[in-house]
């Protein structure tokens, strides 16, 4: 991995929690006005003609998938009645940059994909209390990437990254109060290592719908 693939695959750690840290400030409407451009940028200019699938139909079933959770009060949008329309189109970018970058992730064999996973997820079991209930999220976090490789052209460490994108936007996300989790009624920390559990699916389910594997 040069130093040119290694920007531009951590340029979006940076650019996630400002973009998160902009709609806190500026309301949603700015989040849609934003996320609106860069997606229409982004299938024009960027994408072809099978990544304008993907990208349209992760949209589509991403912005379904969150629905149907704020709807059964598993968190909520601060100053949404629902979900935003720039949660559906984050998710489509966020399946672009992902496949524009499979050669950089390729780059990492699977056996070190699969280390740096039991690593990353061990630090993240650890920093959010290291509970032992939550032992189970850990060893099917650590798992995931190691299943999914298997039923998919892509590397393992594309699933890897997708979870660890997924820890960051969950993270910075309700740290800065766009969305917040509920258990029972009563606000909770979000549940870090089983979503990016779910990140590494609603992309992987994306794949396999738009058959761009």
């Amino acid at each position: 991995m040069n130093p040119n693939q290694l920007v531009k695959l951590l340029l979006p750690l940076f650019l996630i929690p400002l973009t998160l840290y902009s709609v806190s400030l500026f309301g949603h409407d700015a989040g849609n006005a934003v996320i609106g451009i860069a997606f229409f940028i982004a299938v024009v200019k960027f994408a072809n003609e099978s990544e304008r699938k993907y990208m349209i139909i992760l949209a589509v079933f991403a912005s379904i998938f969150e629905s149907v959770n704020v709807i059964s009060g598993g968190y909520k949008y601060i100053g949404a009645p629902l979900v935003p329309l720039w949660v559906g189109l984050g998710w489509g970018i966020l399946g672009l940059y992902l496949v524009k970058n499979v050669e950089t992730f390729k780059s990492i064999n699977n056996k070190n994909a699969y280390i740096l996973s039991a690593i990353f997820f061990s630090a993240v079991w650890v920093l959010t209390g290291a509970s032992i209930p939550s032992l189970v999220f850990l060893g099917v976090a650590i798992s995931t990437t190691y299943v999914l490789s298997l039923s998919s052209k892509f590397p393992a460490s594309f699933f890897l990254f997708t979870g660890v994108m997924g820890v960051v936007i969950e993270f910075f996300g309700t740290s800065v109060g766009v969305w917040k989790y509920f258990l029972n009624g009563l606000p909770i920390d979000p549940p870090l290592l089983a979503l990016s559990m779910a990140y590494c699916s609603v992309i992987a389910f994306g794949i396999w719908l738009s058959r761009i594997d």
